[in-house]
């Protein structure tokens, strides 16, 4: 994505400022946008398949199978999207069963563990997750 944001930068920088030219302009597309086109880039990849049993997906597919979430500039990045979720995952699940002790009826107990169990297999995708550069041979 930010290399698309970049080119259209350059592009709107050359029509409001002519005496840049065209060999600036391309010095700074290459400068700006050719890291992530030349497979700098990170990947955050999450096992796909049944996500009641997210460990077996990652036993039985490899990693070029798994669904990509989405693309960050640094491996740091990603590591800290990943840490977001996880954070996330975690306050969501201690909410879920503070709600689930306060269910009074049969229905609102069966509902709370409907949601404790979402909230378990959310974590356990977030935690099997992985960031996996763009040009790692295991994705070829």
């Amino acid at each position: 994505m930010l290399e698309i944001l970049s080119v259209i930068a350059c592009g709107w920088i050359m029509v409001h400022n002519p005496r840049w030219g065209l060999p600036k302009m391309l010095s700074l597309i290459f400068l700006v946008a050719l890291p992530a086109w030349a497979g700098q880039g990170w990947y955050l990849l999450q096992p796909g398949g049944s996500k009641a049993f997210p460990a077996h997906t990652i036993a039985t597919t490899p990693i070029r199978g798994w669904d990509h979430h989405s693309s960050y500039d640094t491996a740091e990045d990603c590591e800290q999207r990943k840490r977001r979720a996880l954070d996330w995952g975690e306050k969501g699940l201690a909410k879920a069963h503070l709600d689930a002790k306060k269910a009074n009826t049969e229905d609102e107990v069966r509902e709370q563990r409907s949601e404790v169990m979402e909230w378990v297999e959310f974590l356990s995708t977030w935690r099997l997750s992985r960031c996996i550069a763009s040009d790692d041979p295991r994705l070829k």
